[in-house]
């Protein structure tokens, strides 16, 4: 009569021992190990598929957020909501507005620039995050002092912030924050996006 020897192999994955029946050549299988035998191929067969499945997920997600990424999301986008003349008529004061999303406050820049030029967030020297001009207004209001001085004015904010001094101007402006200032004229919701 032949014996039957049982072994424990580590499985591919590593994950653990899987019981394998080994017998002498040519000796008929009994029922309990064929069906061992059946259980280890499938064991198998699922650990291919789990990593197929795996693999396909990845991609998928991947792909899902390609565009995200490429385009920038979470990031905010700004537009120009307001630009006021300096008085001595060189000098633009521009307002920007963004947001990321629906539940975050809005966010404005400040930039001064030469009249007529664009304005971008990286030449911005003033944010003001979650500004509100009334109870039903988003936004800040620019005021030129004097060819040296802007204003920027609004009735409450989470932060107010001087970025950086103003070096796109050939004469130093200087920023003035005042918050508690109500613009009772100012339509409600954002001042750009209709909030």
């Amino acid at each position: 009569m032949a014996t039957i020897r049982r072994t424990r192999r580590r499985s591919e994955t590593g994950s653990g021992g899987i019981e394998i029946a080994t017998r002498r050549p040519n000796m008929p299988l009994s029922h309990r190990d064929q069906m061992h035998g059946r259980y280890t191929i499938m064991l198998r067969s699922l650990d291919a598929l789990m990593n197929r499945t795996a693999r396909w997920g990845r991609c998928i997600a991947l792909l899902t957020l390609l565009p995200c990424m490429l385009s920038g999301c979470g990031k905010p986008s700004f537009v120009e909501a307001g630009r006021i003349n300096g008085p001595d008529g060189s000098m633009d004061a521009v307002v920007l507005e963004g947001g990321i999303d629906a539940t975050s406050p809005y966010n404005y820049m400040v930039c001064i620039v030469p009249k007529g030029r664009s304005c971008g967030i990286d030449n911005a020297i003033a944010e003001v995050f979650g500004a509100t001009r009334s109870a039903q207004a988003y936004g800040v209001d620019v005021v030129w002092q004097s060819a040296t001085q802007l204003e920027v004015l609004y009735l409450t904010a989470n932060r107010a912030e001087l970025l950086h001094p103003s070096s796109v101007t050939a004469k130093p402006v200087d920023i003035l924050f005042r918050s508690g200032v109500e613009n009772t004229r100012a339509p409600s919701g954002a001042m750009v996006k209709g909030g």
